[in-house]
Order: C-alpha cells, then structure tokens, then sequence
C-alpha cells in the first residue's frame, strides 16, 4: 500500500501494535513486515515528475 494509507491507517499506534494487525492481502497470514522506501530524487526531479507511485494511494 502507498506510505499515505499506511500512515492513515495506523492512526497513532505504535508500529508494534499496528504490525500486530496486519494480514496479507493475498493468503490473511499474519506477521508482516514494514518496508520503507526513501525518495533520494532531488527537489527539482520531484517537482517535475510529481510523487513516486509507492507512495499513492491503493
């Protein structure tokens, strides 16, 4: 999910409370883990191409 969505999601849990409400989308299991991807563009490169699509919405 776009990092957005995450954070509106967890709606100030700590990350300990909200991974333990995860499930996977695909199979419902549990035990998921936080991947955070950094946006190293610089301003201009992000100011003509707008956000990266990880970070949208699903």
């Amino acid at each position: 999910m776009g990092i957005r969505r995450a954070v509106r999601l967890a709606g100030g849990q700590s990350t300990e409370e909200w991974l333990g409400r995860l499930r996977c989308t695909r199979c419902g299991g549990r035990g998921a883990i936080i991947t955070l991807c950094a946006d190293t563009r610089g301003e201009v490169q992000k100011e003509r191409e707008g956000p990266l699509p990880v970070t949208l919405e699903e």
